[in-house]
């Protein structure tokens, strides 16, 4: 039987198996084979999914690899340059690494955002959880307008909002 490479396969051999670096792994920490797992280990709502259906649920379109910046402003933008680029002192571009989003399988059509971080220190100088909690709350914020509105006329106003989690 001939072999058949996967997507993952041919985006860890075009990396030379080198995966230190920050966009290789993004890249392929931004594989579905390799996002179902995480989410269903971390995102309580799919621990009881399999990761075939955990699979179904990412919507690959979603997907985006350092193309979200986490600044109000520029998170919901359609397309990103390098004009766009913001810049925080001492911690570069501050981007989502992988963002994307899950639709439960319940029928309910329940839709969760999710941002993973890789993070190549455990200690980076700064807390990981006030960081964490941080781009969780700009998941929230970026919702307006997108998933929910604040708009008094709207009768639901905040109660589409979406969950989101921060890995």
């Amino acid at each position: 039987m001939p072999d058949i490479k996967t997507i993952l396969a041919s985006d860890i051999e075009a990396e030379n198996l080198d995966i230190r670096y920050d966009m290789s792994v993004k890249r392929v920490l931004g594989n579905i084979p390799l996002l179902a797992p995480i989410t269903k280990y971390t995102v309580k709502e799919l621990e009881n999914f399999s990761i075939p259906m955990i699979e179904q649920c990412i919507d690959a379109d979603s997907i985006k690899i350092s193309q979200v910046f986490v600044e109000p402003g520029l998170t919901n933008r359609k397309i990103v340059n390098d004009e766009l680029e913001s810049k925080i002192p001492g911690e570069g571009r501050a981007i989502f690494d992988i963002r994307f989003t899950i639709t439960l399988p319940d029928g309910s059509k329940s839709k969760i955002i999710i941002n993973i971080e890789a993070q190549q220190k455990s200690n980076p100088g700064y807390s990981l959880l006030n960081r964490g909690i941080f781009y969780a709350a700009r998941l929230i914020s970026a919702q307006l307008s997108v998933e929910f509105t604040n708009d008094g006329s709207d009768q639901e106003q905040y109660d589409n909002m979406k969950k989101v989690y921060s890995i």
